[in-house]
């Protein structure tokens, strides 16, 4: 299901914008995956393509370990490059059909899984 190179949602930060890191290297321990991650800023929401634009930080190195059974959403993401250079990540739709714009979710409730 997750393989290298992949995106997860992983956290929610103080201004309330999902938090995304990339998959690098994934360790089975006790049958339970551990992603060691890359850290992706998130710079907003990209409402042209319905996803956030993120950034990879290339001037350190940010690797960090994450428990799949923590992410906020369970299901991997992509990282999209587009014809102007940004980078984004499309969520996928939620029930109803509708997608995510921020971790306050659809009319301010709480939204932890997509």
């Amino acid at each position: 299901m997750y393989k290298p190179k992949q995106v997860v949602l992983f956290d929610v930060d103080d201004v309330s914008l999902f938090m995304f890191a990339e998959i690098e290297i994934i360790i089975v321990k006790c049958d339970k995956p551990i992603f060691i991650c890359s850290y992706l800023e998130t710079i907003g929401y990209f409402a042209e393509v319905r996803g956030y634009e993120v950034k990879r930080m290339s001037d350190k190195i940010n690797w960090f370990a994450f428990d799949q059974e923590k992410l906020l959403d369970p299901s991997p993401l992509c990282m999209y490059k587009m014809s102007s250079g940004e980078s984004v990540v499309v969520l996928k739709k939620g029930k109803g059909g509708k997608i995510a714009t921020s971790a306050c979710g659809y009319e301010g409730k709480p939204l932890l899984i997509l």
